[in-house]
């Protein structure tokens, strides 16, 4: 292809190639060949980011990096790409999407959305800015410990950059509502941010529920003004399984019984079987749920079993949750075969599962 695009189209073309080949096919030793061969192009990052191609290659390669686990370079490409969307996008550059009044923007008559009255290129290249920078966020997920609630490291590329501090910074809810707001219309409000800001107790866990609706609702919205219907599809398909995500951990973080957890865990499990596999993008997302639930089936499942002396209850028990187990394995070994390095300190979970299964079926 050398010789047909510039430079910085090529390395996007090879940044693309990439991502198929890590996301669709699993072929990491081609993918890893093909990022190579990107970075090679924009002169390790020496360029200077001047084209929407050359951000767009930054955008890949950060989400790369993350699944390498290597954060600190991820971080170093999202900044290239601030760099040109800063001179491009006036709301982005001067960051009033974060924290304004709504009631203000109103009597204004203004909109502070960081996709107002954009080029369709520039307006593209902020979403997949904000989803890159939903990912790094999410990576964080990675070392979070639901029982306890705590997050070894909490960081938030928008936020931070504003001075702007969550109370309940260490919240998954908190965190996951509040990017997820922000990539349906562009913009958080400070109405919005007061909500996330509080901890789930229950005085506010109706503020969350009342939340979430409205999240989903404007997600629907920015799905509907899209072309493609099978894009369409898709996209609701993710909606169902981040709406399941989100009800799951508010029941988590809520302290709610584990009988609801685990149904909520199930319902998320279910409709992430109803997704391409190519989804499975937002690789730290699937990586913390999906050990979040092999996890609460192992335990649940020994808890029941210690409690059960009938054996004709004992065997419904295990019926029912060897086809967890058996979901569970299949989605893991899915996310083992995309993203090992990440799966990496819980892969132990994959054996207790295997054995798990094995026993039930002996």
């Amino acid at each position: 292809m050398e010789g047909k695009y510039e430079n910085d189209v090529l390395a996007l073309l090879y940044s693309i190639h990439a991502m198929v080949c890590q996301v669709v096919t699993g072929q990491i030793e081609q993918c890893d060949d093909a990022f190579k061969k990107a970075i090679i192009l924009m002169d390790e990052f020496s360029c200077s980011c001047k084209s929407v191609a050359c951000a767009g290659c930054f955008c890949f390669i950060s989400i790369h990096f993350l699944t390498k686990g290597n954060s600190e370079f991820a971080r170093k490409c999202l900044g290239r790409v601030d760099e040109f969307l800063c001179l491009r996008n006036e709301n982005y550059r001067t960051g009033q999407y974060i924290g304004y009044n709504m009631q203000l923007e109103t009597e204004l008559n203004t909109n502070y959305s960081i996709y107002f009255d954009l080029p369709e290129d520039i307006l593209h290249l902020t979403k997949f800015r904000i989803i890159c920078g939903i990912a790094f966020d999410d990576h964080s997920l990675l070392c979070y410990d639901y029982n306890n609630h705590k997050l070894s490291y909490s960081s938030n590329l928008f936020f931070e950059k504003f001075g702007i501090q969550f109370y309940n910074q260490k919240s998954l809810v908190s965190k996951l509502l509040s990017n997820m707001y922000l990539y349906s219309i562009g913009k958080l409000p400070c109405e919005i941010i007061r909500i996330v800001s509080q901890p789930l107790t229950k005085e506010s866990v109706l503020l969350y529920t009342t939340l979430l609706e409205v999240l989903k609702n404007n997600l629907a919205s920015h799905d509907n003004n899209l072309m493609n219907n099978e894009i369409k599809i898709q996209l609701m398909k993710m909606q169902n399984v981040f709406a399941s995500l989100s009800n799951a951990l508010i029941l988590i973080e809520y302290g709610e019984s584990d009988e609801s957890i685990e149904e909520a865990i199930n319902t998320c499990i279910n409709n992430h079987f109803a997704l391409p596999d190519y989804s499975f993008h937002i690789s730290s997302i699937n990586v913390y749920f999906l050990t979040l639930a092999a996890s609460i089936h192992i335990s649940q499942y020994r808890r029941k079993i210690e409690k059960i002396s009938n054996f004709i209850d004992l065997g419904i028990i295990r019926q029912h949750y060897v086809s967890y187990f058996e979901k569970d394995i299949f989605l893991l070994n899915n996310v083992l075969k995309k993203y090992p390095i990440l799966l990496k300190p819980k892969q132990h979970l994959l054996e207790e599962l295997e054995t798990l299964k094995m026993q039930i079926l002996m």
